[in-house]
């Protein structure tokens, strides 16, 4: 389970929307172009997340249990780049709440930037 502040909520959702989007091209390609680390069955959890998510963002919870450790680090680790791609547009409260989910569910190979 984790405790996703109500700040960070729609940047999770628009990061796990634009990683969905990204898959869903690499998936449209002819499989001799796919990368190294594409796996198709990557879109349905995210998928799965997205739907988490909004359920949590509708209710109004902090709480979001995705069921699985897998689950929490494919979701944190989309927040590192999320948080360099819109740094300009993220206030210095929703860089620390994104933080604190991050600090949750921490990924070695996708560091929180330290120098925000």
């Amino acid at each position: 389970m984790l405790t996703i502040p109500k700040l960070a909520l729609p940047h999770l959702r628009t990061a796990v929307d634009a990683e969905m989007t990204r898959l869903a091209a690499i998936g449209a390609l002819p499989e001799t172009q796919w990368p190294d680390d594409f796996d198709l069955n990557d879109e349905p959890i995210f998928s799965d997340i997205l739907s988490c998510l909004t359920e949590s963002f509708e209710q109004g919870s902090e709480a979001v249990d995705l069921g699985s450790g897998k689950y929490n680090w494919f979701l944190t680790m989309l927040i590192p780049g999320h948080v360099v791609a819109n740094l300009q547009m993220l206030s210095r409260d929703e860089v620390e709440a994104l933080r604190r989910v991050y600090n949750q569910w921490p990924v070695q190979s996708a560091p929180f930037p330290h120098d925000i």
